[in-house]
């Protein structure tokens, strides 16, 4: 099962249960914050190296 589909899961047929569902997708989302942060100098080292190529 994806994470999509197990987060739709928190999604019930009278309404939404709002603290696991976000809880599931602050999880879901956790690994590219992390990666994103770690990463953070060479995603701007390589914007500003592309745009002073051109």
């Amino acid at each position: 099962r994806t994470v999509t589909t197990g987060i739709h899961n928190f999604i019930g047929m009278y309404g939404m249960n709002y603290g696991p569902l976000i809880a599931a997708a602050i999880i879901a989302a956790l690994p590219t914050i992390i990666l994103i942060l770690i990463l953070q100098k060479q995603f701007i080292t390589g914007l500003t190296e592309g745009a002073l190529k051109g």
